[in-house]
């Protein structure tokens, strides 16, 4: 290939995307190929080098640079040659690594070249090591092999036999133009191209877009493994049996393992040489990445997935297909595809390799493939198989992929290839990965503790027997023993059952958070009923749903709360006023405060104790069925997580000072908790039924107070509460309110935890639990005390007598550090769902791990499990929406934003906008009103483009449910009256103030200058109608590709006069946007 400066030669496709991605952003030597050879014996250096010089006269390719003219680029001869460097460390051998590290990671100048380099590295009288690092625009994987055959032989003195004729530039484009239109029709038969990817431990990754200029390529991580020969011989074996090459069963084998790791079309990227028979010996990047994508089905053998000879299909059919139009690029077929350093997230490089070429007086030892101390996509794989040893490698990027999850990754390959090469018509799904996970899994689910057949009743009732004159609930001035309160309960019951309350029945109680409700619930248990709260505020229709369709015995409400229920046919009304029995008991005082005798018998471990509705997705609420069992269960459990009860002091019946907000560490008392929580919200039943099986105190919120922080703060202070529960957006209330102190435990969970709230629990109060659980899992079912700072929620681990799997979509245990579903079982589970058996079936599973007869729950959470065991939040399954016909995850994307230290609290909606779903965001931020365009660029390096919110609003607090949960309902609602794409902030929902546009116009909005001169260069460029071009239409989506974004920005500078950097017309890929940006230059802003 004859090079000159004066007519510069046309680049390739292969080169031209190289060029192109490289130009776009700071890759540093993603692109490098560097490898060695380690000479040893008498080694003459003049020769080599001499080797080297001659090596690159035949190759000239390898003494060039890229030059740029009229927008298109082309090689020239550098303007100095590669000449070989000798480095003499005789004398200091150990800086051979760091000189040879120094020199891999030097990254190259392609304006001026050269694009090799070649350094000799002197380490001993007789060893020399040859460092090769060359440029991928210019090398690929069997310009490996053809460099050291061709340097052997000049070593050697031997003439070499003259390359056969280049072929014409044109030629490659013509062959490319002949196999388009096939390509094409190939392409539309595939499946998607999935650009997102599940591997174990993986943090969230952007597309693989060129990155922007001064981001650099992400520092690479490595792992190696070298494969043993009973591994080696028996791939071989079922190759031959197979037969299949040892490529194509590679290819499988990953494809196989990323469908285990959860991706339902697992796509490989895979490096098809496209060497034409004039190339067969010739340097340069011949060579063409393209995705694999096939997904085992149910059922299917690695046999029947690699080949499948009856019906042509399987693997071995797909790569033919591949390799027919293995010449032309990807994004000149499939419309949408960006230029990458990476196609898609898991590539593969596969290279055999024959025994290191001779070099006379020496022995030779060949490195083939070095790292270059990057990475690119999620995963790299080398796979390098030669003559007497097969070993690959892992190339990963740490700060996305730990290398403990790497290394993890690295066992499951080598454990599903020796298992189906050992048994390939044994089902796929039957392989076990990991052994010692199996183990691991067991150990986390070894929770089995003893609990007694006791029912919550009788355990306050135990309590009350050992501490009946200490105090057991306050609210407001009233303050109860535990003898006045079981008395009080005593005489609620006996009215209870002679209007009508029955063994096995249900009570409705519409009653507002305070003692009498709390009388009340333990007087409905003692009648053997169930007790079904409801909220008096709640709207009259949804008050009428629920009791249509939990139809109990009674509806007890207090005088002069029966006008605002529902009238009902089917329910007697009961007007009760337990405050008299409460001051019945309070002026009695006397009586030892054991239960009753009511008629209808004493309730069991399988009774209901409570029905709680959540929301239906079909608009009607669902009553959830807690029995006694599952909530003692809860109970005891988090009593032995807490460590304390009535083992301490504080035994008067007036009460004592400070302890909570103000107390000291360590400081023995019982336990204090406070009652904030809606009755209807389940989790109240732990901070009103724990402290009393505990020898505790409940203390009443007066109504409004979960809403009011400094009003909470105050009680927490003044009555020495010792634990407050609350979900992380009340949390955010409370601390900004001052509640805290070393005598606090605080109890959070219901919504996703945020490192920065997390945080800030941990600094202000003694203790912290993150509690997570399903009400249909009665309230909490793990516990994570070590609350992490950064990162996504963690979950923790489960609490007593209850199991936790993750599982893919199959029903199949995940890996650790791959998300699944979570699926809860043992004692916590409920009943079901009350009168729907078809969703109680649907939702509560058998359990085929445990003992007969055993369920399990499927929570619609996506978790992961650490490789410590404990879960790690992920987001939901039911959160998902489409975005430009892309899938994705609100959950996920309020998980990122929660994940930046100004983010508090974060919720993200989709709702309808002109062109389809609009992402917005919801933030609560310190400082208050952060950029909205730094924020959108921070979640730019962890989310893909389609999952970015296009529009944002800043408040001081989330609007709250009455169970305290982030009201998205209400969000919705604000998200659609918000006009424009752009920021908002409000110290309130509803009281909003419209702030400047920072994020730059929305779809619809003026026309910006320079857009007629764009959108004709497009239309000239693209070949259609101006009048065609919408000015919001992606470039990519459009046809375009590396090629046409140069011939835009060449046609932008020469009508225009501005240079658009690459990566902006890649950030900006619509006439609007590269509009947009020429204007911003034009006026001296990036």
């Amino acid at each position: 290939m004859p090079l000159s400066d004066r007519q510069p030669h046309p680049l390739s496709a292969t080169q031209h995307g190289i060029w192109v991605t490289e130009r776009a952003g700071g890759l540093g030597t993603v692109f490098s190929m560097p490898f060695a050879v380690t000479l040893t014996g008498d080694v003459d250096q003049e020769a080599l080098r001499a080797a080297c010089r001659t090596l690159v006269r035949r190759h000239p390719v390898l003494g060039c640079a890229v030059r740029e003219r009229a927008g298109v680029p082309g090689l020239v001869p550098a303007a100095v040659p590669p000449v070989p460097v000798t480095v003499d460390l005789r004398e200091d051998p150990q800086l051979a690594a760091a000189v040879e590290e120094g020199e891999i990671r030097r990254p190259f100048d392609l304006e001026h070249g050269p694009l090799v380099r070649f350094t000799l590295l002197r380490t001993a009288d007789d060893t020399v090591r040859l460092l090769v690092v060359a440029h991928h625009l210019v090398f690929d994987g069997r310009s490996t092999s053809i460099l050291l055959d061709d340097l052997a032989l000049l070593y050697a003195g031997k003439e070499l036999p003259d390359l056969p004729p280049d072929g014409h530039p044109d030629d490659a484009e013509d062959r490319i133009a002949e196999l388009l239109s096939g390509a094409r029709d190939f392409w539309r038969t595939q499946p998607a191209v999935e650009h997102s990817v599940q591997l174990p431990g993986l943090r969230s990754l952007p597309e693989p877009a060129p990155r922007r200029a001064g981001d650099g390529a992400s520092a690479g991580a490595v792992v190696i493994r070298d494969l043993d020969d009973a591994l080696r011989r028996a791939v071989a074996e079922a190759c031959a049996e197979l037969g299949l090459t040892v490529f194509q069963f590679t290819a499988a084998t990953w494809l196989a393992l990323l469908h285990r790791y959860g991706n339902p079309t697992p796509v490989l990227g895979v490096d098809l040489g496209t060497r034409r028979p004039a190339d067969l010996e010739r340097i340069g990047a011949h060579v063409n990445e393209l995705p694999l994508t096939r997904a085992p089905h149910r059922g299917e053998s690695f046999r029947d997935f690699a080949q499948s000879l009856v019906f042509e299909q399987g693997l071995r059919s797909d790569l033919r297909g591949l390799y027919r139009y293995r010449e032309v690029p990807l994004a000149r077929a499939l419309p949408g595809v960006r230029p990458g350093a990476a196609l898609v997230p898991v590539t593969l490089g596969y290279r055999r390799r024959e025994a290191p070429p001779g070099f006379p007086g020496a022995e030779a030892m060949v490195d083939w493939a070095l790292p270059n101390g990057t990475s690119r996509g999620a995963l790299r794989i080398h796979m390098v198989d030669g003559p007497d040893a097969w070993r690959f490698a892992l190339n990963h990027d740490p700060q996305a992929l730990a290398p403990a999850f790497a290394e993890r990754i690295a066992d499951h390959w080598c454990a599903l290839a020796a298992a189906v090469a050992a048994r390939p018509d044994a089902l796929l799904d039957s392989h076990d990965l990991a052994p010692e996970e199996t183990v691991l899994r067991a150990q986390a689910n070894a929770t089995e503790v003893p609990m007694p057949p006791k029912t919550v009743g009788e355990l306050v009732a135990d309590q009350a027997s050992r501490t009946p004159d200490r105090v057991a609930v306050e609210d407001g001035s009233l303050r109860l023993t535990y003898r006045q309160l079981q008395q009080a309960v005593a005489a609620t019951a006996g009215r209870l059952s002679a209007a009508g309350a029955r063994p096995g029945g249900l009570v409705a109680l519409a009653l507002p958070r305070s003692a009498a409700c709390l009388v009340a619930q333990l007087a409905v248990l003692r009648c053997g009923a169930a007790y079904v709260p409801l909220d008096p505020q709640h709207p009259s229709a949804r008050l009428a749903l629920q009791l249509e369709d939990c139809r109990p015995d009674l509806l007890l409400a207090l005088p002069g709360g029966a006008d605002a229920l529902p009238a009902s046919a089917h329910t007697p009304l009961l007007v009760l006023d337990p405050t008299a029995d409460l001051a019945a008991a309070t002026a009695a005082g006397t009586g030892d405060g054991a239960p009753g005798g009511v008629p209808g018998g004493v309730p069991v471990g399988r009774d209901r104790a409570y029905v709680l509705h959540t929301s239906g997705s079909t608009g009607r609420p669902k009553g959830v069925e807690i029995e006694h069992r599952a909530l003692v269960n809860l109970l005891l459990s988090f009593r032995s997580l807490l460590g304390d009860g009535d083992g301490g002091g504080d035994r008067d019946t007036a009460g004592g000072g400070p302890v909570g907000g103000g107390g000291e560490p360590g400081r023995e008392q019982a336990p204090r908790w406070l009652a904030l929580t809606s009755p209807t919200f389940d989790i109240s039943a732990l901070e009103c039924y724990l402290p009393l099986i505990d020898g505790g105190r409940v203390v009443f919120a007066p109504p409004g107070a979960a809403l009011d922080g400094r009003a909470t703060e105050a009680l927490v202070r003044e009555r020495g509460i010792t634990h407050v529960q609350a979900t992380p957006s009340g949390w955010q209330l409370l601390l900004e309110a001052g509640v805290g102190g070393p005598g606090l435990t605080a109890v959070v969970g219901g919504e996703a935890l945020a490192p920065v709230l997390a945080a800030e629990l941990t600094r202000r109060c003694g203790r912290v639990l993150h509690a997570y659980g399903p009400t249909e899992t009665t309230v909490w079912s793990t516990v994570d005390q070590a609350l992490p700072t950064s990162g996504a929620p963690v979950l923790g681990r489960p609490i007593a007598n209850t199991t936790v799997q993750v599982l893919d979509r199959w029903g199949r245990p995940v890996p650790a550090g791959v998300p699944g579903e979570l699926w809860i079982g043992g004692a916590g589970l409920a009943r079901g769902y009350l009168g729907r058996p078809g969703a109680t079936a649907d939702r509560f599973r058998p359990d085929p791990d445990g003992a007969p007869g055993a369920r399990r729950y499927r929570t619609g959470d996506l978790v992961c499990r650490g490789l410590d065991g404990r879960l790690v939040f992920s987001g939901r399954l039911d959160g998902q929406v489409k975005i430009r016909g892309h899938r994705v995850e609100t959950g996920e994307i309020e998980s990122a934003l929660l994940a930046l230290p100004e983010v508090v609290r974060a919720a993200v909606v989709a709702h309808d906008g002109p062109a389809g779903a609009v992402l917005t965001a919801f933030v609560v931020a310190v400082p208050a009103e952060p950029s909205s365009a730094g924020l959108r660029a921070a979640l730019s390096r962890v989310l893909p483009a389609v999952m970015l919110p296009e529009r944002w609003r800043f408040l001081d607090r989330l609007p709250l449910t009455a169970a305290g949960k982030v009201d998205r309902v209400a969000l919705g609602l604000l998200a659609d009256a918000q006009p424009h794409t752009g920021v908002e902030t409000g110290a309130t929902p509803g009281a909003e103030a419209d702030t400047p546009d920072r994020d730059g116009p929305a779809p619809g909005a003026s026309v910006p200058a320079h857009a007629v001169v764009v959108r004709e260069i497009w239309a000239e460029v693209l070949g259609v109608p101006a009048v065609d071009l919408e000015l919001d239409e992606d470039l990519f989506e459009l046809g375009g590709h590396s090629l046409t974004v140069a011939r835009i920005a060449a046609r932008i500078s020469d009508r225009l006069g501005v240079d658009l950097p690459l990566h902006q017309l890649y950030d900006e890929a619509t006439v609007r946007g590269m509009a947009l940006a020429v204007a911003r230059i034009e006026g001296g802003t990036r």
